[in-house]
């Protein structure tokens, strides 16, 4: 199975990041993987690695409003997901 496949350390390698990266985007679900063997070794097809590296598309660009922020390329609500926080009770 190793033919055409990756380790992690080959992954990360053509990335340019740690294995530990490598090791928490395949447990998130971010970069697909395979569990080979009885130590359950990941194995990653160089096609989803070089997709993954591969820059994001630009979402549709968001009004310059200064009460919304973006996160990942997606606007957000303040007060939906994100907590606000202030300088004093004043500026509240």
């Amino acid at each position: 199975m190793s033919k055409g496949w990756l380790s992690t350390r080959q992954a990360a390698k053509r990335l340019g990041v740690s294995e530990a990266s490598v090791r928490r985007w395949s447990d998130r679900g971010l970069l697909p993987v395979q569990r080979v063997g009885k130590r359950l070794e990941r194995r990653f097809k160089p096609e989803h690695v070089e997709r993954f590296a591969a820059p994001a598309r630009p979402g549709p660009p968001v009004a310059s409003d200064p009460t919304r922020v973006t996160l990942g390329g997606q606007a957000v609500e303040p007060g939906t997901h994100l907590a606000t926080l202030y300088d004093s009770d004043a500026a509240r």
